[in-house]
């Protein structure tokens, strides 16, 4: 027989599944499907890093103070959205191909936000559109905004919860650097 905690343990694991599969699948395709226009290199590795964090800070320093782009979410700390470097293309096999980074956050919904994600992805992409980048509208709660440097932002809502997440342009892969810190959290630098 299985305890209520162990029943409650189990849906825990079975929904933060759903939602990471559903974020990967997601943003994955999405990058995967972006990867042939993403040929050449067209920057470096320590700009690509530089330029990412600062592209997804410009997006939660647009929203009210108290938001904050995270890696884990409390309710489910297993589910930790990862950063790091891509090759360019899908299998690896090419020793010489470029590279891009990627970074992911879960968006911790402040006041006023529903609480299936409808507000903070609206607002998210209103942020995008203020920066003067083009956005694309893949389908109902999946936006790609691409900014003027030729970065790639992605916002998504998927089981009631909001992730951002982003990717580089190419670089050599000579510049790679798979130890690459990444903020475990941004957080809107607006005063209350």
């Amino acid at each position: 027989m299985i305890s209520p905690t162990g029943r409650l343990i189990g849906r825990a694991l079975a929904v933060t599944g759903t939602i990471l599969l559903t974020v990967f699948a997601v943003v994955g395709g999405y990058l995967a499907a972006s990867t042939p226009s993403r040929a050449a290199i067209t920057t470096t590795a320590w700009d690509a890093h530089r330029q990412l964090i600062e592209h997804v800070q410009a997006v939660v320093d647009a929203q009210p103070a108290g938001t904050v782009f995270t890696d884990r979410l409390l309710e489910y700390p297993h589910a930790v959205l990862g950063s790091g470097a891509l090759p360019a293309d899908e299998d690896g096999t090419n020793p010489d191909q470029p590279y891009s980074y990627s970074v992911d956050y879960w968006v911790l919904p402040v006041a006023g936000w529903d609480t299936w994600g409808t507000t903070g992805f609206t607002r998210l992409v209103s942020a995008m559109r203020e920066q003067g980048w083009s956005i694309d509208l893949k389908e109902s709660g999946f936006a790609v905004g691409t900014t003027t440097d030729g970065y790639d932002i992605v916002v998504r809502t998927a089981a009631g919860h909001v992730t951002i997440g982003g990717q580089s342009p190419n670089f050599p892969r000579s510049q790679m650097d798979r130890d690459a810190v990444w903020p475990s959290q941004l957080a809107s630098r607006r005063e209350a």
